[in-house]
């Protein structure tokens, strides 16, 4: 008669020590591919962001218009010309006045004025005007469009051919192009280089 035979406490402990590794990568892997899908969202995200500012600061600044540049509250560190055209900038910020199209309630030519403040590149808009009044200048609204900028560079190209310059001071014109150079955290994005439309 057979007799039936069980399992060893050696064999019982082997095997759950080969169940509790099994387990234990399991769980890591599974802990890694969910920081792997949340480090690839954030970097999408980023990425659409980037790919956001770089766009809107194509367009506002392309399409650049040579109109009489305004004083506005905030802005008289610029050492504005009220007879000038309004465009003006040195290395590290600029104003302009440029049409925007945001939605049904927010559109028209506005004064725009973009600078890089405390690591963060800031922008300031006010529904442009000729005359604001002397009375009371228009408060700018303001967004931070990019954080952790450590460096922003403005250049301006009096005319193709010619060579980069460092600011543009109120004139009677337009550049023929502007270039930005940013640096967000410890990435630059690509060089962008606008030609202004109103020079074409």
């Amino acid at each position: 008669m057979s007799r039936e035979r069980g399992l060893t406490l050696i064999e019982v402990l082997v095997a759950m020590t080969l169940l509790a590794l099994v387990m234990t990568t399991v769980v890591a892997s599974m802990r890694t591919l969910g920081n792997t899908g949340a480090a690839l969202q954030t970097v999408t995200l980023r990425v659409d962001q980037l790919r956001s500012v770089s766009g809107f600061l194509r367009d506002a600044i392309g399409n650049a218009q040579p109109l009489q540049l305004p004083p506005y509250a905030g802005t008289e560190d610029l050492d504005i010309n009220p007879n000038s055209v309004m465009f003006s900038g040195d290395s590290s910020r600029l104003a302009w006045a440029a049409p925007l199209v945001a939605g049904v309630d927010f559109g028209g030519t506005h004064a725009l004025y973009l600078e890089h403040s405390d690591d963060n590149l800031i922008l300031r808009w006010h529904p442009y005007s000729a005359d604001p009044g002397e009375d009371e200048l228009p408060q700018m609204s303001q967004k931070v469009l990019l954080r952790q900028v450590r460096d922003f560079e403005v250049s301006y190209l009096p005319e193709f051919g010619e060579d980069w310059q460092d600011d543009w001071p109120p004139d009677v014109r337009l550049p023929a192009a502007v270039r930005l150079n940013i640096r967000n955290g410890d990435k630059y994005l690509p060089e962008l280089v606008i030609a202004l439309h109103a020079r074409q």
